[in-house]
C-alpha cells in the first residue's frame, strides 16, 4: 500500500512517531497488523499516546483479542505509570509508588491488589513493621505474614509464616480460614462447607522410592521455657450442630503410635478414659456370635452370647466376674415348717440368660436349734422353680451359731419363654455335707427379669430353731 493510500490517522500517527523530517518509514503494514521495530538493538521503539492538559482522555482499545508481550532472548513487560486518571472508572489499574503498591478501581474506590516487600517469588506478601491489630486487614486478603527475614522454600506454593518474638497475647494463625454458606431454603439440596480441604496424589515411578501423601499434615514442637507450653499438632472443636464431629475419618485406618485419651489430659496408659460427668466407660455394640478369626489377645463382645469374649491360645473365654454380692444379713427363718425364701436375692434381668451361659450361684449363713433335734432342707431357686436342693440333714438340738452354704452351677441349655437349665452342686450344715439333688433338666422362663435365691425349710415348728442367710453371691462364669 502506497503512503497516500494509508488512513489519515495512520499517516498522523507516523509522524508524531518519527517527526515531520524523517524519511525512513520503520512501520510494516499487512492486512491486520502494526510492527514497530528499529534497526540496531541499541534503540527503543515506542508507541505513545499522550495529550495536551485539558484534553480528552486518550484510549488504546483491544477487542476480541490480547495483547501478547514476546521475548527474543529477555523478558517482555507491562508497565504501569505512577500516575492515575484524574476520573478514574471500574478496571482501571495503577502502580504507587509511594507504598510500592499495585491497585485496581472497583468503580468507587482504589483496592490494593498486592504487595512486593523485595524478597524474590513472593507475591501477594506484606512484611509488616508494625502489628495487624485491624481484623478489616485481612478481610478479603492472601497474606505471607513474615516478623522476620526467611528464605523462600522450594516446592511451597503458599508459605505462611508468623516467626517468633515479643509479641503481645492473642491467638496467631499461620493460615486462617472460614466459610459460611446456607442451603438454599428453596430446594433440598445439601451443602457442605470446607474450612481447609486437602488433596494429595502421588505414585513411585522408580523401583525402591517410596511416596507419602499427605491430605492434611500438621507437625508443633516447641521446649518450654520459663512458662508452659502446649503443643498441638492439629486441633479441631464441632458445636452446635445436630451431630457434631471434631474428627471424622470416612477411610482407611486411623494409626496411633502414642497414648489416646478420652476425658483425660494426662493419659498414663495407651487407652486412658477419664470422667465427664457421668461417662467415664468403654462401649461395644458387638457382633453376633465371634470373629471369623480371632487372634490371642482378641476382645470383642458377643451379642448372642451377651458376654465380653477374649481370644485365647487354646480358644475363647468370655468374661468371668461377680454379678452380684448381698451387704446385709436376711430375716431369720423360725418357727415354722414350711419352706421359706430368704430376703436377700438378686434379680438377674430378662434375657441375660443365652444358650450356654453358666452361673455360679453360693448362699450360706448360720443357724441355731431349740431344745430338741430336727431337719434342715437347703434350696436353690430360679424365680419359684426349683434347679438344686440339699437332701434333709438332721442337726442335733442345742446348737448356736452352725453354719450353712449351700451351692449351685447353673447351665443354660436353651433361651427363651421355653428355656431350660441344669444345675448341680453341693451343701454343708453344719459339720456335715449333705447330699445335692438336683432337678435335672428344669424349665425356665429367661425372657423375663427372675429373682435368683435361696430357701431355707425345718422338720418342726421351734421358737429356738432359727435360720439366717449372711451371704449370697452370684458369679457369671462364661
Amino acid at each position: 500500500m502506497r503512503e497516500d493510500q494509508r488512513p489519515a490517522a495512520f499517516r498522523l500517527f507516523s509522524l508524531l512517531l518519527l517527526g515531520a523530517g524523517s524519511t525512513a518509514l520503520p512501520v510494516a503494514w499487512s492486512q491486520d497488523a502494526i510492527e514497530v521495530k528499529t534497526s540496531d538493538a541499541s534503540s527503543v521503539a515506542q508507541i505513545r499516546f499522550s495529550l495536551d492538559a485539558g484534553a480528552a482522555v486518550t484510549n488504546v482499545r483491544v477487542q476480541r483479542a490480547r495483547f501478547g508481550f514476546l521475548t527474543g532472548g529477555s523478558a517482555g513487560y507491562l508497565n504501569i505509570s505512577s500516575d492515575a486518571a484524574s476520573t478514574p472508572v471500574g478496571g482501571d489499574i495503577r502502580y504507587v509508588s509511594s507504598d510500592s503498591t499495585v491497585q485496581y478501581y472497583d468503580g468507587s474506590a482504589w483496592r490494593t491488589i498486592g504487595w512486593n516487600s523485595g524478597a524474590s517469588g513472593n507475591f501477594l506478601r506484606k512484611n509488616p513493621s508494625t502489628a495487624e491489630t485491624s481484623t478489616g486487614n485481612m478481610t478479603g486478603a492472601l497474606y505471607s505474614l513474615t516478623n522476620s527475614a526467611t528464605a523462600n522454600q522450594t516446592g511451597r506454593v503458599l508459605d505462611l509464616t508468623v516467626s517468633s518474638g515479643d509479641v503481645a497475647d492473642g491467638t496467631y494463625y499461620g493460615l486462617y480460614s472460614q466459610v459460611v454458606k446456607s442451603d438454599n431454603t428453596d430446594d433440598a439440596k445439601g451443602v457442605a462447607n470446607i474450612g481447609v480441604g486437602g488433596y494429595a496424589t502421588g505414585t513411585t515411578q522408580v523401583a525402591g522410592a517410596t511416596t507419602d501423601n499427605f491430605g492434611l499434615y500438621g507437625s508443633a514442637s516447641a521446649s518450654a521455657g520459663p512458662g508452659v507450653v502446649t503443643n498441638y499438632g492439629l486441633y479441631a472443636t464441632a458445636s452446635l450442630g445436630s451431630t457434631n464431629w471434631a474428627g471424622y475419618f470416612d477411610s482407611g485406618d486411623v494409626f496411633l503410635r502414642n497414648r489416646l485419651a478420652l476425658s483425660q489430659s494426662s493419659p498414663t496408659a495407651l487407652l486412658h478414659i477419664g470422667t465427664t460427668g457421668t461417662l467415664g466407660h468403654l462401649r461395644m455394640d458387638g457382633i453376633a456370635g465371634n470373629p471369623a478369626t480371632i487372634t490371642a489377645g482378641d476382645h470383642w463382645y458377643n451379642t448372642t452370647q451377651r458376654s465380653h469374649r477374649f481370644g485365647m491360645t487354646a480358644g475363647t473365654a468370655g468374661l468371668v466376674g461377680l454379678l452380684s454380692a448381698t451387704t446385709s444379713d436376711s430375716s431369720a427363718i423360725s418357727n415354722t415348717t414350711d419352706e421359706t425364701n430368704f430376703d436377700r436375692s438378686y434379680t438377674l434381668a430378662a434375657n441375660a440368660l443365652t444358650a450356654g451361659k453358666v452361673l455360679r450361684i453360693r448362699a450360706s449363713g448360720k443357724f441355731s436349734t431349740g431344745t430338741s433335734s430336727t431337719t434342715i432342707t437347703l434350696r436353690v431357686k430360679y424365680g419359684s422353680t426349683v434347679l438344686m436342693a440339699s437332701a434333709s440333714a438332721s442337726v442335733a438340738a442345742g446348737l448356736s451359731n452352725r453354719g450353712w452354704m449351700i451351692e449351685a452351677v447353673v447351665i443354660c441349655r436353651t433361651a427363651g419363654a421355653g428355656g431350660t437349665a441344669t444345675a448341680n452342686g453341693c451343701a454343708t450344715i453344719d459339720t456335715a455335707n449333705s447330699a445335692a439333688t438336683n432337678a435335672g433338666t428344669t424349665s425356665i422362663d429367661t425372657t423375663a427379669a427372675t429373682a435368683l435365691q435361696a430357701s431355707a425349710q425345718w422338720g418342726a415348728a421351734n421358737a429356738g430353731h432359727t435360720i439366717t442367710q449372711e451371704n449370697l453371691t452370684v458369679e457369671v462364669l462364661d
